[in-house]
């Protein structure tokens, strides 16, 4: 979203929703709901499989609709979305280094973005 829509609606000159500044990410709530679950570095696969859904993650769209079927089954039984995550719809120019990033931060590495969650190797 912070990568693509908004640097566009900015060159556009258009307001976004409020509805495009949060997103729920599907791994933090699963593990919320199911906390003794050990899903390999929750992945989608192992999600669907635990909640007895037949994944298809050959292409994109496939993704789409499996992260769906996992979004439903959770609500359908009784999960409340609890934690929204928050698009920063700025980037903090400036130099840090792997050991100073914070947690939500997006290092770009060479012209390429990284999120702080992902150890530096």
């Amino acid at each position: 979203l912070r990568q693509c829509l908004h640097p566009d609606s900015v060159r556009r000159d258009c307001n976004l929703s409020h509805h495009c500044n949060t997103f729920t990410d599907i791994r933090k709530e699963f593990h919320n709901r199911f906390p003794a679950v050990d899903i390999r570095n929750n992945s989608l696969y192992a999600m669907a499989q635990h909640l007895s859904i037949d994944p298809d993650l050959r292409h994109g769209l496939g993704h789409c609709r499996s992260t769906l079927e996992v979004a439903a089954k959770l609500l359908n039984q009784g999960h409340k979305l609890s934690q929204p995550e928050v698009v920063f719809t700025k980037f903090i120019k400036g130099h840090c280094t792997a050991s100073h990033a914070e947690d939500e931060s997006v290092v770009r590495l060479r012209g390429l973005p990284y999120s702080a969650l992902i150890p530096l190797l």
